[in-house]
């Protein structure tokens, strides 16, 4: 018969649909409705076909119809046994949740043969177009027409949802074709996160998260990558590059390898109509890097030398003052004028000491006195580690005092001292050093110009 869609019976399993689908009956139907629906129909039971009539076009333009063309339905068979108290035919938009399910037809009692109905709301018949208006949402969508069988009267009970078939609208809204077949589902998405076979802590690694869609081509957009909560991409996520890659790199220093990092990557769509957003997941196992030793040994020598300079520059005393113990006068031998470098890497420490001769002279009468009337203080410019000066020496006094026997003027004990941060040992280096003098002339010496000489000796380690 020209204007007949044929529907090839499905598998549906039960859908339970409320009683209250009674009242819509009773007093009309009323598409849009808020009414609910424990289920969509889906496959399950196998009861027979529909057929749907266009009464406005018969056989229609090579299988697409207008989407005003008045429609109606018949079944090739009756309605499973223990459901032939009514029928009516239903629409539901897959995929669209919230818009549920609208009844497109009046109620046929007493369904134990084949029946037929028409698309009518209140009594009016009832399109495709009709339907836009109920379903902002139709156009280049498709909707799901299904019987739905009830075991009582005016649809009343938990109904069985059999034979339906697929009305998929043009993108304008204009036409309609009919499938025996549901669409394919939503497209969805795959994150899948990986990483080297090997993971060593303290080194770069690439962790890569690939996204794939089951249609709908290479999805578009960005990556996120985190472990355990932090963000591993700066707080910038990653764009997908044409083949749907995203890469990141992560240097992980665990406490005590191997250690595992949850790695996490969450896929935001560019067009999420195309391609929904979603996660993936790498548990990433970070191992302590291989390694092994090759053993080297050498043998430092020990190198450098000791030298003490002296500026041989004589020093002049001033005129000596009367005091009650002799004449006092003072000199200075300045700072470098001695000066100690030591480039040894054995670092055994050193000391320089002075010693004062007899001071001689006098005119037109020959006279002598004693070194130890010569005292200092020594002083420094700059100087090596752990350099340290020698006591003050005291004019005049007999014994260990004075400059008549060898008194320290300054030293560098044996050892590393604090090498970790210097980077050499004590006294290593040049140290510059000098004295203040002190003379106390008896007051039994003869007028005249005395002379003397201090001997400097440098001594080449010190405990």
């Amino acid at each position: 018969m020209k204007g007949i869609l044929h529907f090839r019976p499905k598998r549906l399993k039960r859908a339970a649909v409320l009683t209250g689908v009674a009242a819509l009956a009773a007093a009309g139907l009323v598409l849009g409705s808020s009414q609910a629906f424990a289920a969509a129909p889906v496959l399950g039971t196998d009861h027979g076909a529909v057929q749907i009539t266009d009464t406005t076009t018969p056989g229609g333009n090579a299988g697409v119809y207008n989407s005003n063309d008045t429609l109606a339905w018949h079944t090739t068979e009756a309605c499973p046994t223990n459901y032939t108290g009514s029928a009516a035919l239903y629409a539901q938009l897959p995929n669209q949740p919230g818009d549920g399910q609208d009844q497109v037809s009046g109620p046929i009692p007493v369904v134990t043969s084949t029946f037929s109905g028409t698309f009518i709301n209140a009594g009016v018949p009832t399109t495709i177009a009709d339907l836009q208006t109920i379903y902002q949402d139709v156009n280049g969508s498709t909707i799901e027409f299904y019987v739905e069988c009830y075991p009582n009267a005016s649809l009343a009970g938990v109904g069985e949802a059999v034979m339906d078939e697929f009305a998929t609208v043009s993108a304008n809204g204009s036409t309609f074709t009919l499938s025996n077949n549901p669409p394919a589902g939503p497209a969805t998405t795959t994150v899948t996160v990986t990483a080297p076979s090997q993971d060593y802590a303290g080194q770069p690694i690439t962790i890569t998260a690939t996204v794939t869609a089951s249609a709908n081509g290479t999805p578009q957009g960005t990556v996120e990558f985190s472990q355990g909560g932090q963000s591993l991409d700066g707080g910038v996520p990653v764009s997908l590059n044409s083949s749907g890659v995203a890469t990141v790199q992560a240097t992980f220093n665990p406490t005590s390898p191997p250690q595992t990092y949850p790695i996490l990557a969450t896929y935001t769509s560019s067009t999420p109509a195309s391609w929904p957003s979603s996660t993936g997941t790498l548990n990433l196992v970070v191992t302590a890097a291989p390694t092994n030793a090759i053993p080297l040994t050498v043998t430092v020598p020990t190198t450098g030398t000791l030298v003490l300079t002296v500026n041989t520059a004589g020093v002049a005393f001033g005129t000596p003052t009367v005091t009650s113990t002799g004449l006092a006068t003072t000199g200075t031998i300045p700072n470098g004028n001695v000066q100690v470098t030591d480039t040894r890497n054995n670092y055994p420490g050193w000391a320089v000491t002075g010693q004062d001769s007899a001071w001689t002279g006098g005119s037109p009468l020959a006279g002598t006195f004693s070194g130890n009337q010569l005292g200092w203080q020594p002083t420094s410019g700059t100087t090596a580690q752990a350099v340290a000066f020698g006591p003050a020496v005291v004019a005049g006094t007999t014994g260990t005092g004075g400059l008549a026997t060898a008194q320290t003027l300054a030293y560098a004990p044996q050892g590393l001292g604090n090498y970790a941060t210097s980077g050499v040992g004590n006294g290593y280096g040049v140290t510059n050093l000098g004295a203040s003098l002190s003379l106390l002339i008896p007051l039994t010496a003869p007028p005249g110009a005395y002379t003397s000489t201090v001997t400097f000796t440098a001594i080449p380690s010190h405990a």
